[in-house]
């Protein structure tokens, strides 16, 4: 037991060192996340079921006095199964805050997968995915693709979870500003999991988006992570490192975003 804590400590230790190292003074006041919406859950991490399964979410808070505050939030996510051989995955997001009569925060984000299991180990997809964030000026943001394909049983022998997939998207944008821009990107993503002890795991989510058309212009982002079991099935820990890089965006909005985030997990089943 003793050395389990000790190493689940030093897994810790190791990704708060990592995250600072590679976070460095570069600090972006942004919302973060600003590009949630082109890295919808992938269909490995989505619960088992037998014909569908739906969430809806909605919450806020209210504050008044010598400071006004307003949030509201809600989502939704969606899994349908159409046969054996395909799915549908929907997911929809929306948060909006105001601080002394001041909106400060207007997002939302929405995804649509379908998925068509062509042979074992590889799936062919489509997505459409659509965003809204103040925090950059955007407007609107609407992508939707050519099939993609993702190899998603590799390096069984090592991982718990390993897949790659590649996606030709076509993306259209319109910000705040009156700004208009379009593109045919790649999208490659690459995302994993895997047991490193009895207590902790390791994953991560890596994308890279370059314009086909001038690798110039490319997005990219990486999440590892690191969850650690304190009661197995019921409790856990997870931190997060994650960076985002835009290497062209609007004039007045930084290159990068970063963050570190904790958090604690309860689990209930029956």
């Amino acid at each position: 037991m003793q050395k389990t804590f000790k190493f689940s400590l030093w897994c810790v230790v190791v990704a708060v060192c990592f995250a600072v190292l590679t976070n460095g003074s570069q600090v972006s006041g942004q919302v973060f996340a600003r590009s949630d919406d082109l890295r919808p859950k992938v269909p490995e991490r989505w619960p088992e079921v037998t014909k569908y399964t739906l969430d809806l979410s909605l919450g806020g808070s209210a504050l008044s006095g010598n400071i006004e505050t307003r949030n509201i939030g809600g989502g939704l996510s969606l899994k349908y199964l159409v046969d054996e051989k395909r799915e549908v995955l929907v997911e929809g997001k929306t948060t909006r805050g105001k601080f002394s009569g001041n909106v400060i925060q207007d997002k939302q984000k929405g995804s649509f997968l379908y998925i068509y299991k062509w042979k074992p180990g590889i799936n062919l997809y489509f997505s459409s995915t659509f965003a809204k964030d103040s925090g950059t000026r955007l407007d609107s943001r609407i992508t939707y693709g050519l099939p993609g394909i993702c190899w998603h049983q590799l390096l069984a022998d090592r991982f718990d979870l390993f897949l790659v997939s590649l996606h030709p998207t076509f993306e259209s944008e319109t910000f705040e500003t009156g700004v208009k821009d379009s593109a045919t990107r790649a999208t490659l993503r690459i995302n994993f999991e895997n047991a490193i002890s009895e207590t902790a795991t390791l994953g991560g989510d890596f994308m890279y988006i370059p314009d086909v058309s001038d690798f110039g212009d490319y997005r990219f982002y990486i999440e590892p992570y690191l969850r650690l079991s304190i009661v197995p099935q019921k409790y856990s820990f997870k931190i997060t490192y994650a960076r985002e890089h835009d290497s062209r965006p609007l004039p007045g909005v930084e290159e990068n975003d970063y963050g570190i985030m904790g958090s604690f997990v309860y689990h209930l089943q029956e």
